[in-house]
C-alpha cells in the first residue's frame, strides 16, 4: 500500500448545518475563513503477505531470502494544521497548511518539520494547493506531496439531505492496490448512522465494506474486506472532532507460479480542534 493510500484517510474535513428542533444535521464539508483546523492522526497497518504453489518453487523463493509468510508492519503518526485567511471575494479562501509532523516516510526524502504548503478553498469546501516551501527537496517530490496533502483535504461528499436519529447515509469511493502484474480497484461503502445529538455533539456510527470492482475476467482474484468505525461531529464548529476506524481486507491472486495470499488490518484515529480566529 503506498504512503498516499495510507494517509488520505488521515486528513477528513467536514462540515455540518444542525436544526436544532428537528434534531437533525446535514453534512455539507466546506472550510471556514478566519479559522484554525489542527488535525492529529495515528495510523497502524499490519500486512501478512503468504506465497502458496509447488514447494519446489517455494524453496526457490527461500533461497532467495523472501519470508513466508511476510509480515510487514507500518505505523504514522502524522500532525497538520491548516490556516484559513479572510474570504477575498467571498467564493475563495486563502489557506495555509503546515505539517507539525510528518511521517517517517517522508522524512526519509528530505522534508523537514514544519513544512508550509498554500493553496485556496472554493465556497464548496474543496482545497487547491499550488506551492510548498521545501527547497532542499527537487520538484517531482514536491508535487508528490501536494498531490497526496490536496487529495488528503479533499471533503467526502455526502448526499445533500439530513440525517436524523437512526438514520444511514452512504458514501461510496474507490480504492486502487497495486498488486504484483496488476492494480485492483475497490470500491469502498461507508455508512455513517447517526446514533444521538447530545450538547451540540452528533455521533455517528460507521461501516465500511469494501467490493471488488469488476473482475479482470484474464485475472484470478478474490478481494474483500469490512470494517467498523465512530465520528463525533461538533456541530457548532462545523467539524469532526473525532474519528476512528478499523478494516480488515483479504486478497487472494494467482501471479506467475504462485498463488498469493494476502491479508490487511489497518486502524486509524483522527482527533482535531477547530478554533475561530480572535476577534
Amino acid at each position: 500500500m503506498t504512503v498516499k493510500n495510507i494517509i488520505v484517510p488521515v486528513l477528513f474535513m467536514g462540515a455540518a448545518t444542525f436544526a436544532q428542533t428537528k434534531k437533525e444535521v446535514t453534512l455539507k464539508p466546506v472550510y471556514k475563513p478566519e479559522t484554525t483546523y489542527r488535525q492529529t492522526a495515528l495510523q497502524k497497518h499490519s500486512n501478512t503477505i503468504r506465497y502458496k504453489g509447488d514447494p519446489d518453487v517455494l524453496q526457490v523463493l527461500k533461497e532467495q531470502g523472501v519470508q513466508n509468510p511476510t509480515e510487514q508492519v507500518t505505523n504514522i503518526d502524522f500532525i497538520t494544521e491548516t490556516k484559513t485567511g479572510k474570504s477575498l471575494d467571498g467564493t475563495q479562501i486563502p489557506l495555509t497548511l503546515t505539517v507539525v509532523k510528518l511521517p517517517e516516510a517522508f522524512s526519509k526524502k528530505g522534508f523537514t518539520q514544519g513544512v508550509k504548503a498554500y493553496g485556496i478553498a472554493d465556497a464548496d469546501g474543496h482545497a487547491r494547493l499550488d506551492s510548498v516551501t521545501a527547497p532542499e527537496v527537487d520538484k517531482k517530490l514536491k508535487a508528490n506531496l501536494l498531490d497526496i496533502l490536496e487529495t488528503a483535504m479533499k471533503p467526502a461528499k455526502f448526499p445533500d439531505k439530513p440525517f436524523k436519529q437512526g438514520q444511514t447515509q452512504q458514501i461510496t469511493t474507490t480504492a486502487s492496490i497495486p498488486l504484483p502484474g496488476h492494480t485492483v480497484e475497490m470500491d469502498v461503502v461507508s455508512a455513517y448512522t447517526l446514533t444521538e445529538i447530545k450538547k451540540g455533539i452528533a455521533l455517528f456510527d460507521i461501516v465500511i465494506t469494501y467490493k471488488l470492482k469488476q473482475p479482470d475476467p484474464n485475472f484470478r482474484i478474490v478481494a474483500e474486506g469490512n470494517g467498523k468505525g465512530t465520528m463525533s461531529y461538533d456541530i457548532k464548529n462545523n467539524f469532526p472532532l473525532q474519528q476512528q476506524s478499523t478494516t480488515i481486507t483479504h486478497i487472494d491472486f494467482s501471479y506467475k507460479q504462485f498463488d498469493i495470499e494476502m491479508n490487511a488490518n489497518l486502524h486509524y484515529e483522527n482527533t482535531a480542534t477547530v478554533t475561530p480566529d480572535a476577534k
